[in-house]
């Protein structure tokens, strides 16, 4: 992951119950220089998507988040960026996330991270250097997420815990950048997973899972 490379940036979106807020998505990446790709999986078999300025693959089956980092070896670019279906992230915000990648591009960056603490996964947002970046908004370089691939394979499928499971196994710290207050385009419906019963104590599984593979009691004991 050389730092002196040519940046450029495949956006991986994932569409589910809010097919509106792709558009204006796409158009606000397509604003920003270093997006030269957008791919969009819409989850959601009773919709056909249909969006200008990206490639929409139409799924007959949700395969929840999970599906995104199937679509990364299809990217034509080294960087990827994942962005949730209710994020709306401006180029100037995105900027900040890329000049912070830039300093150090060994690790995933994103807006949100979370912790853990003292084996459990905190529900706290936190920013600067943290245990898990969310997954509804991560930049990577994809030769960090190939080397971790068939152990992510192996830990991963869940729809709830994507994104732990490849903070987790890059074995590093990684930084949550604080470009608050981001546009919320799904605060007043009912779609988000983290609304749902049982969707911490979901999550609090697969961090048990990866602590017991990686055989420590704390990302920072790596």
């Amino acid at each position: 992951m050389n730092s002196q490379e040519p940046m450029a940036i495949s956006a991986v979106l994932l569409s589910w119950r809010r097919p509106t807020n792709i558009e204006p998505i796409v158009r606000t990446l397509r604003k920003h220089p270093l997006i030269k790709e957008v791919l969009v999986w819409n989850n959601n078999p009773e919709i056909n998507l249909k969006g200008d300025g990206a490639i929409v693959i139409n799924s007959s089956h949700n395969f929840f988040p999970f599906v995104r980092y199937c679509l990364v070896p299809l990217t034509k670019h080294p960087l990827i960026w994942f962005q949730d279906d209710d994020l709306l992230i401006s180029p100037e915000q995105l900027d900040k996330i890329v000049s912070a990648y830039s300093t150090a591009p060994n690790r995933i960056y994103g807006c949100r991270g979370r912790n853990i603490v003292r084996g459990r996964y905190a529900p706290a947002i936190v920013y600067g250097e943290c245990d898990i970046i969310l997954g509804q908004s991560m930049l990577f370089h994809k030769k960090l997420f190939y080397e971790v691939a068939p152990e992510f394979n192996a830990l991963a499928p869940n729809e709830r815990g994507d994104d732990i499971a490849f903070s987790l196994l890059c074995q590093r710290k990684h930084f949550a950048v604080d470009v608050e207050p981001i546009v919320d385009l799904g605060e007043h419906d009912e779609h988000a997973l983290w609304r749902q019963s049982g969707h911490f104590s979901m999550r609090q599984q697969i961090v048990d899972r990866l602590l017991s593979a990686l055989q420590c009691p704390e990302p920072g004991g790596h």
